[in-house]
């Protein structure tokens, strides 16, 4: 079993952990894919159409900008890139 796996079957919405536990039991351990979720402060203006967009929960507002907190559950949508009015989000394949 994954190292991660206790954790993030416990941990987080209903839908990654599934996704997770599939990756995990059906698919061979290297064609798991994670994602790196990076925000731009700089770009950042708070707007949170991220934090309401987002499927998986990644984002949370702190501080009055939006901070990925939950990384290790992001689905690789893209949802968040798209609804970012200043273009502040990537999501990069690890």
């Amino acid at each position: 079993m994954h190292r991660n796996a206790k954790k993030r079957i416990r941990a987080g919405s209903l839908f990654a952990n599934y996704v997770y536990a599939e990756c995990i039991l059906f698919l061979l351990p290297w064609r798991c894919i994670m994602f790196e979720v990076v925000v731009d402060k700089d770009k950042c203006t708070g707007c949170e159409e991220c934090v309401n967009a987002c499927p998986a929960q990644v984002f949370e507002l702190e501080d009055g900008k939006s901070e990925p907190v939950e990384m290790d559950e992001c689905l690789g949508c893209e949802t968040c890139v798209e609804v970012c009015p200043e273009g502040a989000i990537t999501v990069t394949e690890m």
